[in-house]
């Protein structure tokens, strides 16, 4: 996938007779839809993003331009990415993709492992971090209680991922 593109759900299915799909979407506040004009599969595909509306059960109902009957959604399968330019991000934010492949460090900078991915657990995103010491993936939500992100979106600098020391307690258990 383009790096100037990001994962903003996952595919679930079709939505009714008129060729709507059901979307997981991982943005933070469905309203961010509206930013985006084009939506792509895994395989770079682009389609435009004609409507959405919520369906519960934290899914999305998306309309996809060519897309018009429940057999063409069902074909619709895997993640969904948009154009990173899509999102209006402020200097003291951060987009979650953004974080992958940042390490992350304790309060004295020394790193302690990288970030792999982001999951979405039900109290929120948490970050999937591979350390050396540990051969398995540790997970740490995505809070200040765990970690303390810096943006420096300013500066052209990638984010700062600093554990606090309960974070740091998960990533030894």
């Amino acid at each position: 996938m383009a790096a100037d593109r990001i994962q903003i759900g996952g595919l679930k299915g079709p939505h009714g007779l008129q060729g709507y799909v059901k979307v997981k979407l991982l943005l933070a506040d469905p309203a961010l839809l509206r930013s985006i004009k084009t939506v792509f599969l895994a395989d770079g595909t682009g389609y435009g993003l004609v409507n959405s509306k919520p369906v519960g059960q934290g899914l999305v109902a998306i309309q996809l331009a060519g897309i018009a009957t429940p057999e063409a959604a069902a074909a619709l399968k895997g993640p969904v990415f948009a154009e990173k330019s899509a999102f209006d991000v402020a200097e003291d934010e951060v987009l979650l993709a953004d974080l992958i492949g940042q390490p992350v460090v304790d309060h004295t900078g020394k790193v302690q492992g990288l970030v792999e991915a982001i999951t979405e657990l039900p109290a929120g995103p948490a970050l999937v971090i591979k350390t050396e010491a540990n051969p398995k993936t540790l997970l740490v939500p995505l809070a200040a209680d765990f970690v303390v992100v810096t943006a420096a979106a300013a500066a052209n600098l990638p984010p700062r991922l600093e554990l606090t020391p309960l974070g740091l307690q998960l990533l030894t258990l």
